[in-house]
């Protein structure tokens, strides 16, 4: 099965169809499915009730007893994850043929949720502006699943950012330690200082983190050629610049940003990924599974 790449994404109708092509391509992709599911232990029998699921009823306690039972189970290696999604203004760009940050970033959210169903995880959710603007708790079915990844894509983009003040809100809100995964610009007035202290939060409360920053590819060298008026997503602000000119201080400015998070993550022991929507879906799909075998060994 071929793996979708982000410029298909605007030809595909429908964010759970994009999350399941996503996912089954990239499973197809490998040698070994890395698909582990829960690990269960036997915890103790109880006698049938209609409805109850036929696969585990204990045909040996059958033969001795001329009774159904079922086998009951204790489940060992299931895992909590929350993930947070900026759908703040500054996430509705793109340059000239490329995906939508908003849109690379809702893929990259419901391929981790669909993932995470098929591992049996809890699935938590929370977006955000500079305000909460959807939550859902986590759970373990495949109807939390579908109800997250029907959520985010009727979340159009708006609104100022505050990823700080999520994630301090968030430290609050998620009672289970699991894995909190951010998925973000990482754009904030109050400056990467004050994100990456309530990341420290975060991490400190026992959670583990992976944030994958989402950029434009423009963004992250500024290949424009000719001037541009540049306006804010999340103001009004209005700059007519010519690239030329201001390339070289922008791309070392853009440099320090990205490269202090990965510098003060790799330090606090939180996994850093930055992405352009560019990149191919399996890059996060393998981070994720990556951090969730650690997580459980």
């Amino acid at each position: 099965m071929p793996s979708i790449k982000p410029v298909d994404l605007t030809s595909l109708r429908g964010l759970e169809l994009k999350a399941r092509l996503i996912v089954d391509g990239f499973l197809a992709g490998m040698h070994t499915s890395p698909l582990k599911g829960a690990s269960l232990d036997f915890a103790e029998h109880r006698e049938y009730a209609p409805g109850d699921d036929l696969r585990k009823l204990d045909w040996k306690v059958l033969g001795r007893k001329d009774k159904l039972f079922i086998r009951q189970y204790r489940e060992e290696s299931t895992l909590t994850a929350n993930i947070l999604l900026d759908i703040s203004g500054s996430m509705n760009y793109s340059s000239a043929g490329l995906v939508k940050k908003n849109e690379y970033a809702a893929a990259v959210a419901a391929s981790l949720v669909y993932l995470t169903s098929l591992q049996q995880d809890r699935i938590g959710f929370l977006a955000f502006s500079d305000k909460i603007e959807e939550m859902l708790p986590p759970r373990a079915s495949y109807g939390q699943a579908s109800a997250v990844i029907k959520t985010i894509e009727n979340l159009p983009p708006s609104g100022k950012t505050a990823v700080f003040r999520m994630l301090e809100a968030a430290g609050k809100l998620f009672k289970k330690r699991g894995l909190v995964i951010l998925i973000s610009d990482l754009y904030d007035s109050k400056g990467p200082e004050e994100t990456m202290k309530y990341l420290r939060y975060l991490a400190s409360k026992g959670n583990d983190l992976i944030i994958f920053q989402i950029l434009d590819r423009s963004e992250l060298g500024l290949e424009l050629d000719e001037p541009f008026l540049f306006e804010g997503l999340e103001d009004k602000d209005v700059i007519l610049a010519n690239p030329e000119l201001i390339r070289h201080e922008y791309r070392r400015v853009m440099e320090e940003f990205t490269g202090y998070f990965s510098k003060e993550c790799l330090k606090s022991g939180i996994d850093y990924r930055l992405l352009d929507n560019t990149l191919p879906f399996s890059v996060p799909l393998r981070a994720f599974l990556a951090r969730r075998e650690k997580l459980l060994k």
